[in-house]
């Protein structure tokens, strides 16, 4: 037996934005937006479409839709040949609790399959799984906007006195 997962769902933890409103909140929410916006997630019937596209065990409406609070549907585990993950963007943004369930509760021949919103197909063992983790944190975190940030800030008055200092001049400005 085939079991398809499908998630979509808040990127960061639900727990901190329901909370009263307050400024960290609504910056969660805000950035919770803008990253669900860059994943592009796409719905369940493209991700069921594909699916029968790519896999030929897959049977329409065989899908497990994991709800907000990510907790696996009660299944006998120990019955399932393979776990294929229905990432509805590309690198699974929001799925690592998921995962890390279905590592725990299958067996050690069960092998889990990843078929992503781009249809990309793939096996997920654990150290191909712990490189989407890292850049998911990138993702999330936007640690490498924010270093690009931090580089500019430090560099721009450097490079505007030393253009001042060797008298160069505006190249927008009419002359």
């Amino acid at each position: 037996m085939t079991v398809f997962l499908f998630y979509v769902g808040a990127t960061y933890p639900e727990g901190f934005a329901r909370q009263k409103a307050g400024a960290f909140t609504d910056a969660l929410r805000r950035l919770n937006r803008y990253v669900l916006h860059r994943r592009n997630p796409r719905s369940p019937a493209y991700m069921e479409r594909l699916a029968h596209q790519i896999h030929p065990g897959f049977v329409a409406g065989q899908t497990h839709v994991v709800q907000e609070d990510r907790r696996l549907p009660p299944l006998a585990w120990h019955d399932v040949d393979e776990i294929v993950l229905l990432w509805p963007d590309a690198n699974g943004t929001g799925w690592t609790a998921i995962e890390r369930q279905v590592f725990r509760q299958k067996t050690p021949a069960t092998p889990v399959r990843v078929l992503n919103g781009r249809g990309r197909f793939f096996l997920l063992s654990r150290p191909v799984w712990r490189g989407f983790r890292w850049r998911r944190f990138l993702e999330k975190s936007l640690a490498p906007e924010l270093g690009i940030l931090v580089l500019f800030l430090i560099t721009s008055p450097w490079l505007a006195l030393s253009d001042i200092a060797l008298g160069r001049r505006n190249p927008w400005r009419a002359r």
